[in-house]
């Protein structure tokens, strides 16, 4: 658990809002370049084994939680958990708060991904149609499309860090 003088200090980090398989991932990605706050309502708070990792147990649709994560002064918020209901939720909980924030959200239901653009999501990614897509190229090119497409991003963040 992380206390509120470990919040303060936070300053143009990652809020990370809700907790499931798609976390880990994300914190791999994005540990080396910012500061990473996960907002998790689970009961059970993680024990994140990355120690630059901070964790604040909190309804990710409360503005207390947003206000205590420094929303004010994060660069983004990600919405990446398999419950598009409470994400949406959380998304408007987000722009109620910051109409400037860069919000990332991820639509396990294609059906939603409006809704989540609606509600001011800038960026929304679907796992089945960004899954299909490397599916059905990897089957046309007959080559591991997706592991070419992953080393081409991580090229790509290397570079950026080294600039």
């Amino acid at each position: 658990m992380t206390d509120d003088a470990e919040l303060d200090q936070l300053s143009d980090h990652i809020i990370i809002a809700g907790n499931d398989q798609l976390t880990a991932p994300i914190i791999a990605n994005l540990q080396s370049d910012c500061s990473i706050l996960v907002i998790s309502d689970t009961d059970t708070p993680q024990s994140f084994t990355e120690s630059d990792v901070l964790e604040l147990h909190g309804s990710r649709t409360s503005n207390e939680t947003f206000e205590r994560s420094r929303l004010d002064t994060a660069r983004a918020v990600v919405i990446a958990t398999e419950d598009d209901a409470k994400d949406i939720m959380t998304a408007i909980t987000v722009r109620k708060q910051d109409d400037d924030i860069w919000v990332v959200a991820v639509a396990t239901n294609n059906e939603n991904i409006e809704k989540f653009r609606f509600v001011g999501a800038n960026t929304i990614i679907s796992p089945a149609l960004v899954g299909g897509e490397l599916l059905a190229e990897s089957a046309r090119t007959q080559q591991d499309t997706a592991t070419e497409v992953v080393q081409h991003l991580q090229k790509e963040q290397e570079d950026n860090r080294n600039h």
